[in-house]
């Protein structure tokens, strides 16, 4: 089976620690894709925790840059761990909304890197010319 996230150069962000949660989370999805649905419920929960814990990071650091977009990125934050938090308590253990999952979290994380996490990280290029 394919892997249905594959990370790109595109998607990095230059800030390391930053690169390597977003790998993760890719990893975790791609998990999410090659089990059964029925044996997806713990990684979902994993990918909700983790996803939470890569939130937090990622605000820690723009904080420390004060970025000015924090509090819109930070409701963004919020927005995807309300929808993962109301897909995994309502998950069937179907083909159907493993895929429908998948989905959503894919075009949410890859939009977020490419829009939000690289606007981040243009703002940081900037300070430092």
């Amino acid at each position: 089976m394919s892997q249905y996230f594959e990370w790109k150069s595109d998607y990095e962000t230059g800030d390391s620690t930053v690169d390597e949660q977003h790998q993760y989370l890719f990893k975790l999805a791609n998990r999410i894709k090659s089990s059964g649905a029925s044996e997806c419920k713990p990684i979902i929960m994993e990918l909700y925790q983790y996803t939470r814990v890569h939130f937090k990071a990622e605000e820690e650091i723009m904080a420390e840059f004060k970025y000015p977009a924090l509090d819109d990125h930070k409701k963004l934050h919020v927005n995807l761990i309300s929808t993962l938090n109301n897909l995994s308590d309502n998950y069937v253990e179907t083909k159907n909304s493993r895929d429908d999952l998948l989905a959503i979290f894919g075009n949410w994380i890859i939009n977020h890197i490419l829009n939000e996490d690289l606007r981040f990280a243009n703002f940081v290029a900037s300070l430092e010319d």
